[in-house]
């Protein structure tokens, strides 16, 4: 399987993927991948991320391209056969992440986006597992990583989300406005908070106090 993460690349403070079209945005030519065991994959080194990234830096802009991450792009594929868990294939499919990181890297770019707006679902503990360990292997890959959770609040996946070993956490307040009080009490502040959407004045100034630089406002519109 070739795979190809093909967000549109985002300029830096722009939206991530917005909570309604989450599933949509990720181009499978039409339909979600399918698994089955030992699934080999490999990576478009054609897709459009590449070419966007490039045309962006020929312009002179400053950008964070988005991808989808590992945990989602298995989420959303189908399994061909019965008695087959998606998550074995992760080992697999990590390796190609590197690939796309040290490519990113190459270029020049500093913060690559990672989405996973699967956090905003209520989650099995195997899949909680897997991002530990995912995310633990992808640390020591090249650029600092936003990772981008849209389309819901962390309430049951607040605790892994916080721990995970990214630079920064991209929240949507426009459709979990709940979600920042408790991101603001949980996630250190050595890295990075994001969000989009409306906030209050209070907690946006309890935000700033508490991150200070490492606070970035991001437009809710699309």
């Amino acid at each position: 399987m070739t795979l190809a993460l093909t967000p549109a690349t985002s300029q830096t403070g722009a939206n991530p993927q917005s909570a309604a079209n989450w599933g949509d945005a990720f181009a499978w030519a039409g339909q979600p991948p399918e698994f089955c065991r030992e699934q080999p994959f490999a990576l478009d080194w054609q897709q459009p991320l590449f070419d966007e990234v490039g045309q962006a830096l020929a312009l002179g802009q400053t950008i964070r391209p988005a991808i989808i991450g590992p945990l989602t792009y298995l989420w959303l594929g189908k399994v061909k056969e019965e008695g087959f868990d998606k998550l074995e294939l992760l080992e697999q499919l990590l390796p190609l992440y590197g690939e796309v990181l040290g490519r990113l890297a190459a270029e020049g770019l500093e913060w690559v986006q990672i989405d996973e707006p699967i956090l905003a679902l209520e989650l099995a503990q195997e899949w909680k597992n897997a991002f530990e360990r995912a995310y633990h292997i992808l640390q020591y890959s090249p650029l600092q990583k936003l990772l981008a959770v849209t389309g819901g609040g962390l309430t049951d996946n607040l605790g892994v989300t916080v721990t995970l070993p990214v630079a920064g956490l991209h929240i949507d307040l426009v459709s979990a406005p709940q979600t920042l009080p408790a991101v603001l009490d949980r996630l250190p502040t050595y890295k990075v908070l994001s969000f989009a959407g409306p906030c209050e004045l209070a907690l946006l100034q309890r935000a700033q106090e508490r991150f200070g630089d490492n606070l970035w406002l991001a437009s809710d519109k699309a």
